[in-house]
């Protein structure tokens, strides 16, 4: 595994015992790199809800990793694709609500236009499981159009964002911290838990990159 030297302010959290140093506040998009991989742990990306599909394999959002896009609506989905295209064992469950706004215009539109969030019918709060991943380190990138806060992956508080939902806010990416960001989270038992602890109305996901590190 590579060295991985972050820059900025930092807490410290535990998961299971391990230290990890996961980043807080914000920094300028112009002032971030995405981290350079290194040896052979596969990545996804996951486009959540279905209702726009089709992501190029050229797009690679905030994270620099492009490769093969998973469809993922509300409930199960096995044998998702690796970013090399490669059929795998890993499966993702997500529950809520799925919604999505106008046709997009654009790949990031795409991926922001549609997505899942808190059901406020059933009360029920977004939650994603990821399993069969190769255990490790990774960098989660999410998306989403709106504000939101309180998720967790694997017990790391995940930055707020502070989006508001206009059509500049699903068609294009904007700083980091607005419609998207990242957590650095620890896998030990091949699953990646997302959960909402402070789960509230409009509040959700759009999309999900899981960049081993």
């Amino acid at each position: 595994m590579g060295k991985l030297v972050l820059k900025g302010n930092f807490v410290r959290s535990g998961v299971a015992g391990l230290s990890l140093l996961v980043l807080s506040g914000s920094i300028g998009c112009g002032g971030y790199s995405p981290p350079t991989v290194t040896g052979t742990t596969p990545g996804f990306n996951l486009d959540l809800s279905d209702a726009f599909t089709g992501l190029p394999n050229t797009y690679s959002a905030a994270s620099g990793q492009a490769g093969a896009w998973n469809d993922c609506p509300v409930g199960t989905t096995s044998n998702l694709k690796d970013t090399a295209g490669n059929v795998t064992a890993v499966s993702i469950t997500v529950t809520g609500f799925s919604g999505a706004f106008n046709t997009p215009t654009t790949d990031t539109g795409k991926l922001l236009g549609d997505y899942v969030q808190y059901n406020t019918v059933s009360a029920t709060p977004v939650s994603i499981s990821i399993t069969g991943l190769a255990n490790g380190t990774y960098r989660v990138y999410y998306y989403y159009v709106s504000s939101m806060s309180g998720f967790t992956a694997n017990g790391i508080l995940m930055p707020s964002l502070t989006a508001d939902g206009s059509a500049s806010a699903r068609d294009s990416l904007g700083t980091v911290g607005f419609n998207w960001y990242y957590v650095d989270a620890f896998v030990t038992s091949g699953t990646l838990a997302i959960t909402d602890s402070t789960p509230t109305s409009l509040e959700g996901i759009s999309g999900l990159q899981i960049v081993p590190i």
